[in-house]
């Protein structure tokens, strides 16, 4: 959010803003004193708002900019900065960010207040590895067998050890789900992403790791039935982890070259 969008743009997206409230029967948080346009390639694809005071945020994804990995971005970077969301009592989405790994606080001011993962104590440390073969554009990735998401797509990782390495604990996941074991591991991309599944919040470090071939995986393993996917491709798998959504898109701009959304 570089630079302040056209007026007509912003009233249309106030606009908007208020009609989606309106819908939801709900008032605007006590933190909406100022909206901030957000943008993507030049277009305002939503807008937010924050109180320093109370060290909380509000934000709005336009309708027609949903669905494309920008209310990830928007989150994921109010986290890194330790702000708390402010939620209407009676929005639909509760379940999108408790899935990113926020937790519930209580009504504040008439709004929800949700506590951002970073902050939230006693995070569970885990690791993930996304084999990527640059050859042919496909990256290794699983479906679960096991809690907390059983059945989800997902990149072959899980807890770590008492003060074990989150690289050496993503290759030790990696080997002990697929039966690929890495040496000297090219690391392109490192995501940390936040997770919420059965009451427990994750700190998951996910490792992009460059790989010459397609490894033949283990597929009779307990945990993960892993197989090679194109890179192009593998979003479109359901259900899928939001963490690993969230490292897919990182993955394709990075081999895309495109720039990470301003905030």
């Amino acid at each position: 959010m570089h630079a302040l969008a056209g007026s007509e743009e912003m009233v249309q997206a106030t606009r908007e803003l208020f009609a989606s409230l309106s819908a939801q029967r709900a008032e605007l948080p006590k933190a909406s004193a100022r909206w901030r346009p957000i943008l993507r390639a030049d277009r305002l694809v939503g807008l937010w708002t924050v109180d320093p005071g109370v060290g909380a945020s509000s934000f709005f994804i336009r309708p027609a900019a949903r669905g494309l990995g920008v209310g990830d971005d928007v989150v994921e970077q109010l986290a890194e900065r330790g702000h708390d969301l402010l939620l209407p009592v009676s929005s639909q989405a509760l379940g999108y960010f408790e899935e990113r790994g926020y937790l519930v606080l209580g009504v504040e001011g008439g709004a929800l207040r949700l506590r951002a993962p970073t902050r939230v104590e006693n995070r569970r440390a885990a690791a993930s590895v996304c084999l990527f073969e640059t050859g042919t554009q496909q990256v290794l990735v699983g479906q679960r067998l096991t809690p907390p998401w059983p059945g989800y797509w997902a990149f072959p990782g899980g807890k770590l050890d008492p003060q074990e390495p989150a690289l050496l604990g993503g290759l030790r996941e990696l080997r002990e789900e697929t039966g690929i074991a890495i040496q000297n591991p090219e690391v392109l991309l490192q995501t940390r992403v936040y997770a919420g599944g059965a009451g427990t919040i994750y700190a998951i470090d996910n490792f992009c790791v460059r790989v010459s071939e397609l490894y033949e995986p283990e597929l009779r393993l307990p945990e993960l039935r892993p197989y090679w996917v194109a890179l192009d491709r593998v979003a479109e798998l359901r259900p899928m982890a939001a963490g690993t959504r969230r490292v897919i898109r990182k993955v394709r701009r990075m081999a895309l070259a495109e720039p990470p959304l301003p905030l």
